[in-house]
């Protein structure tokens, strides 16, 4: 039985000299960074960080307090072994409590019960915050957490421990021929051109993309530590920016002249939202192109010109 902060962890396994410690700021960051890429190497993942990305994550985080959310393990000799954390959201199309967690152990400590004692920490963590946020007793609440395919020891873990998928997302790559240049250039339709992304509409495109993702599985409503997040993540790169505006409307509009013409936009339009084609109704204005595809419901969606919900999760890939 371990002791740490006034937390019991009833369930810690029996090895020699492990700590059980709380947060204690930006000094954890570059340990944390450590063991994070020893994951990454371990499990084939690129899901490492820096201690800058650390601590531009930590500076706009939400609805998680790192002194009170996370747990921070240490062997004898001092090294951090293992993290975790927890957070909250709440789903706005669903009303759900989402209650998201997620875990790290160093892959030399693997397979003996640490792993297991955090994830229990955090469930009761998690039922503390519910009490403490007052979150409605009778709404819906979930725990949820994710894995990769190569993260054998976390899936059996979850799944001992009663967790089940609810969604798979998949990483894509087009390989590049040094030398060659053979990416497709098609010209934009009418009324469209392509813009340098300016500082001053930095937001426009962050309050684009909120809108697009609206009816998206799992969304909910970002906050103003999300958009100061986005604009100091390392990756936050505008001038790479590809954005379509309408000429007359001065909106953001998405570019579909970049598809391959071996892509089915209907057929992917159709695993995007679960919908059954019934019929493709050919472009009035070109009766060898298709115009529009009609789903078993009724629903008719342009194929020149899809709404940006339904397209951005394709182009976010």
């Amino acid at each position: 039985m371990t002791t740490v902060n006034e937390i019991l962890l009833a369930d810690a396994p029996a090895i020699h000299g492990l700590t059980f410690r709380r947060f204690r700021g930006e000094s954890d960051f570059p340990r944390m960074a450590a063991l994070d890429q020893a994951c990454a190497d371990a499990d084939q993942v690129d899901d490492a960080t820096t201690p800058e990305e650390l601590a531009n994550w930590f500076a706009h985080m939400t609805n998680c307090d790192p002194h009170k959310d996370m747990l921070f393990v240490e062997d004898a000799a001092g090294e951090l072994i293992a993290t975790c954390r927890n957070w909250w959201r709440r789903e706005e199309a669903t009303g759900y409590y989402i209650y998201g967690h997620s875990g790290r152990v160093s892959p030399k400590w693997r397979r003996r019960g640490i792993g297991r004692a955090l994830l229990h920490h955090m469930q009761r963590r998690i039922r503390e915050v519910i009490g403490e946020q007052g979150h409605p007793a009778d709404a819906p609440r979930f725990f949820q957490t994710w894995a990769a395919d190569t993260e054998v020891a976390t899936e059996k873990l979850l799944t001992s421990e009663g967790y089940a998928p609810v969604r798979y997302s998949f990483e894509m790559m087009r390989p590049l021929v040094a030398g060659q240049d053979d990416i497709p250039r098609f010209p934009l339709p009418e009324g469209f051109e392509v813009r340098p992304v300016q500082p001053d509409q930095w937001r426009a495109l962050f309050e684009a993309d909120v809108e697009a993702f609206r009816d998206h599985w799992g969304f909910s409503e970002p906050t103003e530590a999300h958009f100061q997040g986005w604009i100091e993540w390392k990756w936050f790169r505008p001038e790479l920016f590809r954005v379509a505006w309408d000429v007359e409307k001065n909106e953001i509009r998405v570019d579909l002249s970049k598809l391959y013409d071996t892509i089915d936009l209907a057929e992917t339009l159709s695993c995007v939202t679960g919908k059954w084609i019934r019929r493709i109704h050919l472009d009035a204005d070109d009766p060898t192109k298709p115009g529009e595809v009609e789903f078993e419901d009724g629903e008719r969606v342009s194929l020149k010109n899809p709404p940006w919900g339904l397209v951005k999760p394709l182009i976010w890939w």
